[in-house]
């Protein structure tokens, strides 16, 4: 047996070496040559401890017209690692990990002007004619962290280039930069001049305006003290990636799709006989009282198969009454229903939400695996026309729902389908109004299966039980977004920028585009109190404020002044205010305030 594997192992060397000669050496060469210029060009810009003797490697071939390799490269030991990927013969990316850093409690040691130096100095070191256009667009030193983080954005025509940014992270303790990343870098670019056909900054504007680009609606957040929802009217973006091209057209710099899922059911948990004998608190009669008015679980199935008739000869897998977390006073019957296909192999399943006092349907669900080959031939018309005649029958009521108008989503309705990629599900989205403006998040998600016409996904999301204010007129101006425009004008900037907007083919269908959007490296992610003014944070509603928009001018002189305005330049501010007062005394609560301001920035200032 060892001879004939002797022999066996003999031929294949033999097959493997002729191979090797007449038909792989050039691609064998190829790549031991592709992955050594790798690892030298990343050792060129990078110090790899000579104890981090494992290594390993893989490569691919990016979705970019015209696509090159990427080299992903890794030197590890015991104690840290290190990371580096190289594209085009140029180092794109490198992290480092362990290896002894320092406690990021110890002092700093780095100011921010040496790091942002040592940053820059390896830009250019990597390619030095990018580097020169490089700007420093964001700057975060937050002195919880043992970091820097610099974030540079390109300009060409003193125009600002989105797809070519960079990243690096400069260790404050020891100066060496532990991460980068400098994405665009690989790809040879090819960027469109602004021509004289290109519209004006005021002609911009007017056909952003004109495509609702800023508009008021109605939000909803949910206060946890309170344990209601509360409704404010507010100015805020249709979409933040609406722009406006050099002809004066809105475009979307990337396709959405995808509409919001039903929520899955909630499963309920035995609780333990402990032997005594039990007795109701008054919780759990007022629980057992409200029950009284609800749908039973015969009730909830036969609206279920009422509303879908396919049910009616599956099993029932699960059944659950319980009532909403956010909304107290609704309850709500969770159905699952499955049964097998005829030959045991595959089946189909069914979920429904109801609200167990009115019997409404909240959420439908349904996949049947054993019809998947089947081919397309609902047409959109005939897909709509369904869905709202069963949205006006089950969700219209006294509501006002309409097809939604976002730009997005209506070429996610029309988007074509061909005979190589045909489009197997039809999906709408209804928004709800209130005083003739959109309220957001609100509203029906309805899915049509092309193949079939039935429905295969619903989802309404109605928030009930809440005070919607009226729009009101303020200072004679009434609704006003045209001031909302210029407050998000003055933070970010409307101007031109290089984009690349990606079609339906993904990075290989990518364009590069000169369009008109905003500019800054600050997110766009907050809101405007349509009567106030004020800047709100979109994660709660509440008065945005940031390290950015607070200065102190009772500071200078003081011999606390460097270090204030460096703590305040960490995100560490102590008022909303222009005054810091150093001579004042400070409570516990404003200190532990002044101690937590990043947090409490990046928690509720969203």
């Amino acid at each position: 047996m060892n001879k004939k594997k002797r022999v066996a192992g003999s031929v294949t060397a033999a097959v493997l070496t002729l191979c090797s000669v007449f038909s792989f050496a050039p691609a064998f060469a190829a790549e031991t040559d592709g992955l050594e210029t790798a690892i030298l060009t990343a050792k060129t810009f990078i110090d790899v401890p000579a104890d981090m003797d494992e290594f390993d490697y893989s490569h691919y071939t990016s979705n970019d017209t015209p696509p090159y390799v990427v080299y992903s490269l890794n030197w590890s030991n015991e104690d840290g690692s290190v990371h580096a990927e190289v594209a085009n013969g140029r180092l794109v990316s490198f992290s480092r990990y362990g290896g002894g850093e320092p406690n990021p409690n110890t002092s700093v040691v780095v100011s921010r002007d040496e790091a942002l130096n040592t940053a820059g100095d390896f830009l250019a070191a990597v390619d030095k004619t990018l580097a020169a256009k490089m700007e420093l667009v964001q700057s975060v030193s937050d002195v919880n962290t043992p970091s820097y983080v610099f974030t540079f954005m390109m300009k060409e025509n003193d125009i600002p280039v989105s797809f070519v940014t960079a990243r690096v992270q400069v260790n404050k303790h020891t100066g060496e930069i532990t991460i980068y990343y400098w994405d665009g870098l690989a790809e040879d670019l090819k960027l469109p001049e602004p021509g004289k056909e290109n519209i004006t900054a005021e002609q911009a504007r007017e056909a952003f305006m004109a495509a609702d680009g800023v508009r008021p609606e109605y939000r909803a957040w949910y206060d946890r003290e309170s344990k209601k929802r509360f409704v404010k009217l507010v100015y805020a973006l249709k979409n933040s990636n609406l722009a406006v091209d050099a002809a004066g057209e809105p475009v979307i710099l990337n396709e959405i799709f995808g509409i919001n899922g039903d929520g899955t059911a909630m499963r309920a948990e035995a609780t333990a006989d402990s032997g005594a004998e039990p007795q109701l608190t008054e919780a759990e009669i007022s629980e057992l009282n409200a029950l009284e008015g609800l749908l039973s679980r015969d009730e909830a199935r036969s609206v279920a198969i009422r509303l879908f008739p396919d049910i009616r000869g599956m099993d029932i897998r699960y059944e659950s009454l319980r009532k909403e977390s956010m909304d107290g006073l609704r309850y709500r019957w969770s159905l699952e229903f499955y049964v097998k296909g005829a030959d045991g192999k595959g089946g189909a399943y069914a979920s429904v939400n109801l609200d167990a006092k009115t019997g409404e349907l909240l959420s439908w669900y349904y996949s049947d695996d054993t019809q998947n080959d089947g081919v397309p031939s609902v047409s959109y018309d005939k897909a709509l026309e369904t869905a709202q005649t069963f949205v006006e029958e089950n969700a219209a009521r006294d509501r006002t729902l309409r097809l939604s108008e976002d730009d997005a989503q209506i070429e996610l309705y029309r988007r074509p389908g061909t005979p190589e990629s045909p489009i197997y599900s039809y999906s709408f989205r209804f928004d709800r109004y209130e005083h003739d403006i959109l309220f957001r998040d609100n509203g029906v998600n309805i899915n049509i299966d092309s193949k079939t016409g039935k429905i295969t996904r619903y989802n309404c999301n109605w928030f009930e039980n809440i005070d919607i204010p009226e729009p009101v007129i303020e200072r004679g101006e009434g609704l006003n977004p045209e001031h909302a425009f210029d407050m998000y004008d003055s933070r970010n900037v409307f101007g031109l920028k290089y984009v690349k907007i990606y079609q339906s083919g993904g990075a290989r269908d990518a364009r590069v585009a000169l369009v008109w959007h905003w500019t800054t490296a600050e997110s766009v992610d907050y809101l405007i109190d349509a009567v106030s003014f004020e800047l709100l944070g979109s994660y709660n509603g509440m008065r945005y404020r940031s390290a950015s928009d607070v200065s102190y001018d009772d500071m200078a002189g003081h011999w606390a002044e460097s270090v204030v305005n460096e703590l305040l330049e960490s995100g560490y501010y102590y008022t909303d205010g222009d005054k810091f007062m150093p001579g004042e005394r400070i409570t516990q609560e404003g200190f532990l305030h002044y101690l937590y301001a990043p947090e409490r920035s990046y928690y509720y200032n969203r």
